[in-house]
């Protein structure tokens, strides 16, 4: 077997270092490139050549996932930055003795919660600290101008960061600058998760389905209760995942992936059990988004859940499906469509006219389809649409000026206000 790891050179070589001591019978193809943007070339090249690609980090794994053009069918991961690596690069600190009452730090990748805790653990009195939270479409020059104007105004006056380039830059510049690196057994974990996804990728009977189960707590802080709050939700995770013959994975600590087959998590008893888990975790403060993709490949199964994870988010934690041309609910919902993603030529060129979003008119039609009619009054349209009223009637004014619809009869409004239209669409 032949494994690609490829990103930032000192993560390289660390994860390479770490691996082929323990899988001796795997052939690990190393490319390097500190630069994300660089990186999608050299893994176009050589994702035929290999059976998984192992990448060095959250920006790389990103850069990949949205890029559209980029069509991967190979199972992928990337190392995860927790709080162990954040405590080595607090020891290194202690080492060089730099902490001290005038500490100002800046760091990104680690999530804000985790960084409280282990400031809070070792006691280290900060007197300001920067976070730059990961940000897909943010670049790494952009992260690195941030931490420069931070630093020369005196805001910051040391860096922890994920990002090799961007260490690399501020050493130059003779920064205080400390690498935030994936642990040995962070990086023996993913990899055991990509022979796994390699594993159910080989499978070619089934029908690969991801879902991706993000909580969204309202408790931040991880104190005795928290962490049993944790342990009793990733046990009832588990148990979830046997049900649908998954194989569950941990992306961070709030975020869980399980591969199955897409027929078996889109079972409607299957469905039922996981919104029993999301009524109960609400009663806790916890909210549960879930988002469930289907692909060809584990790759492109994980691309589309997180298409429909972010409806999710947006959504007030209801449950999506995409298999990236289709997007389906909110399932087991009243309101559920099933609409496409990508718009054929007449639709979007009818969008265009109008000088709306092609994705509103693909949620008319489906609407259309499923109630059986063309007719609704902008209330009925703005729940399918998910926005205000006043923002549908601005989109209904378009459409009646295109002649795309017409009012075909005004309701008296049972409260006191403005009549209501009913909308007959020609769509």
């Amino acid at each position: 077997m032949r494994i690609a790891i490829v990103g930032a050179s000192d993560s390289v070589e660390k994860i390479y270092n770490i691996l082929s001591k323990k899988y001796k019978k795997i052939e690990f193809i190393l490319k390097k490139e500190d630069k994300i943007e660089n990186t999608l070339k050299i893994i176009k090249e050589i994702e035929s050549e290999v059976e998984g690609m192992y990448l060095t980090g959250i920006g790389v794994y990103y850069s990949l996932l949205n890029n559209k053009e980029l069509e991967i069918n190979k199972p992928v991961v990337y190392t995860k930055r927790g709080s162990i690596g954040l405590i080595k690069s607090f020891w290194e600190l202690q080492k060089d003795s730099l902490v001290d009452d005038n500490m100002r730090l800046g760091w990104d990748i680690v999530e804000e919660h985790i960084f409280t805790e282990v400031i809070k653990e070792f006691d280290i009195k900060l007197k300001g600290s920067y976070y730059q939270k990961y940000e897909p479409d943010k670049t790494e020059n952009e992260y690195l101008e941030n931490y420069l104007e931070k630093y020369k105004s005196k805001e910051i006056n040391c860096i922890f960061t994920a990002f090799g380039y961007i260490y690399n830059k501020l050493k130059e510049k003779k920064i205080p600058v400390y690498r935030l690196q994936a642990t040995n057994i962070e990086i023996e974990n993913e990899f055991v998760s990509l022979l796994n996804k390699i594993e159910n990728s080989n499978d070619k009977g089934s029908k690969l389905g991801i879902q991706i189960i993000k909580i969204d707590s309202k408790n931040n802080e991880l104190d005795k209760n928290n962490l049993k709050n944790k342990i009793e939700i990733e046990k009832r995770l588990l148990e979830y995942s046997k049900k649908v013959e998954g194989n569950i994975q941990i992306s961070d600590d709030r975020e869980y992936m399980i591969i199955s087959n897409i027929d078996i998590l889109q079972n409607r008893e299957n469905l039922k059990n996981v919104f029993l888990l999301k009524k109960e975790l609400e009663k806790q403060n916890e909210k549960l988004l879930i988002g469930i993709g289907e692909g060809n490949t584990v790759f492109q199964a994980e691309r589309n859940a997180r298409g429909a994870l972010k409806l999710s988010l947006n959504k007030e934690g209801k449950i999506f499906y995409s298999n990236g041309k289709v997007v389906k609910g909110p399932l087991l919902n009243s309101k559920e469509l099933e609409y496409k993603r990508y718009s054929d030529e007449r639709i979007k060129t009818m969008a265009e006219e109008i000088e709306i979003s092609p994705i509103y008119l693909e949620k008319i039609k489906s609407m259309i389809k499923k109630k059986k009619k063309n007719s609704f009054t902008s209330i009925e349209i703005a729940e399918v649409l998910n926005i205000t009223t006043r923002s549908v009637n601005r989109i209904i004014k378009k459409i009646l000026e295109k002649d795309y619809a017409e009012i075909v009869q005004v309701e008296n409004s049972i409260t006191a206000g403005r009549p209501r239209r009913i909308i007959k669409f020609k769509l």
